[in-house]
């Protein structure tokens, strides 16, 4: 890791630990909150979760067409497709 990169990170306060290029960790945790959010859990206990700022997530979401209401309604929806 270059010093730019550490620079950035201690100013955003982001984990040194963190591989480079760890924005790409989104997309993996991208199916655990999809999950999360199915079962009723806030986008705020989400962030809390995974230790990060409420706005990294929102962006972070937005950024990979995760939108709550649209899960949880079609959760529901499907939910109640299969118990009919």
């Amino acid at each position: 890791m270059n010093y730019d990169t550490k620079y950035a990170r201690k100013k955003s306060g982001v984990s040194l630990d963190l591989p480079v290029g760890y924005r790409n960790i989104w997309l993996a945790r991208k199916q655990s909150i999809i999950q999360m959010i199915e079962q009723g859990i806030t986008q705020k206990e989400i962030a809390k979760h995974y230790g990060c700022k409420y706005g990294a997530l929102a962006t972070a979401m937005t950024y990979h067409g995760i939108r709550a209401l649209n899960i949880r309604h079609n959760y529901k929806r499907e939910q109640l497709r299969l118990a009919a």
